[in-house]
């Protein structure tokens, strides 16, 4: 790991792909040995939690953004980095255990990106 700036002078961390690598391994094998002792349900309760977190995330940097809070622009972007890591930890951790097939995820990214833009830059609500 080694930490640079980023965004807003925000320290940035950046790894190289051997580390990246050993996450997923560790996301895999805490995935499986949850399934084998707490089951599934634990892993959707999981994401659920996480994506709570996610929401919560996002509503205080829109507070920020408005001056709305007293927490600082650099806190709310790393709040928000933190819960989207979580939650893509979440989602790699229900594929691992086959709840999730990513090549159909992918897929329909696909078509709502298409969608999106649309909707955002063309204007086109019809869908």
């Amino acid at each position: 790991w080694k930490q640079t700036k980023g965004v807003l002078g925000m320290d940035k961390m950046t790894i190289d792909e051997k580390a990246i690598g050993i996450c997923s391994e560790n996301i895999k094998q805490s995935a499986l040995q949850s399934r084998a002792y707490k089951g599934r349900e634990e892993l959707i309760g999981q994401l659920c939690e996480e994506c709570g977190e996610l929401v919560v995330a996002a509503q205080k940097l829109r507070r920020v953004w408005s001056e709305t809070t007293k927490i600082s622009m650099d806190e709310a972007y790393m709040n928000l980095a933190e819960e989207c890591a979580d939650v893509l930890n979440a989602i790699e951790a229900l594929e691992h255990i086959n709840l999730i097939d990513m090549e159909c995820v992918n897929r329909i990214r696909a078509h709502k990106a298409y969608r999106w833009k649309h909707r955002i830059v063309d204007g086109d609500w019809s869908e």
